[in-house]
């Protein structure tokens, strides 16, 4: 996590001449940290056996974690800022300046890894389901680095992000023997990642005893890529 590279890119887009012509002189700004991803949990694994930098490193290379979704873990804690924000019992200040804030109708950004996506999606759930307001995916503030988690998935042959659920003109289209080998390893690639965060949710139902419908939850992301998620620069 590259945090001052991070804000500085935040930073940036927020006093864009763009954006600053479209928001009061006055802006408060909310961050939040997405979930635990199934690479951040992969890491701390082999740190935990006392992996050296260098094979935690390569590891990082691989192509199973391209575009790492939430892991289960970090679908509850997406969860549980949902009921922090919007259920009963919380009375801490951050919370509730934050909830004020929602209730005003912000502006949402958010960059275009899904393990960002699905924590505003599912965490903000209350409010998207209320209201007509998009989120807007940025390219410019995903986090940077070498790792495969930091390479987003490309835009479905529609220009909209790819989900696992109804991802139809990947899984029905044309047959990957017509694709050339490197094609077909793209498809592969995209394939397993979309199967992960699918797998992901079960996984987070099974495992954590969440209060949770999975099905209704990865209908809900399903919806949310297709109608909410708008591509800005």
């Amino acid at each position: 996590f590259r945090a001052p590279q991070y804000f500085a890119q935040c930073f940036r887009f927020l006093t864009s001449a763009e954006v600053r012509q479209s928001m009061p002189r006055q802006l408060k700004v909310w961050y939040i940290r997405h979930g635990e991803s199934v690479w951040n949990s992969a890491q701390r694994s082999e740190r935990e056996r006392g992996s050296a930098d260098a094979q935690v490193r390569e590891l990082g290379m691989h192509t199973r974690f391209t575009d790492a979704p939430l892991s289960g873990k970090g679908i509850e804690q997406a969860l549980s800022l949902a009921v922090r924000l919007y259920g009963d019992g919380w009375s801490d200040e951050d919370a509730g300046s934050l909830r004020s804030a929602l209730r005003e109708g912000p502006n949402l950004y958010v960059s275009n890894l899904r393990r960002a996506i699905d924590t505003l999606l599912l965490a903000l759930r209350p409010l998207l389901e209320s209201s007509s307001l998009p989120v807007t995916v940025i390219p410019a503030l995903q986090e940077t680095c070498s790792y495969a988690d930091c390479k987003p998935l490309p835009l479905a042959p529609n220009g909209r992000l790819r989900i696992a659920q109804g991802n139809k003109e990947v899984r029905d289209g044309t047959s990957s023997m017509a694709l050339s080998e490197q094609d077909a390893r793209k498809e592969r690639i995209i394939q397993a990642v979309l199967a992960k965060q699918e797998a992901e949710m079960q996984r987070a139902e099974n495992e954590l005893e969440l209060d949770e419908d999975m099905a209704d939850l990865i209908g809900y992301l399903s919806r949310s890529y297709s109608h909410k998620l708008a591509i800005g620069r």
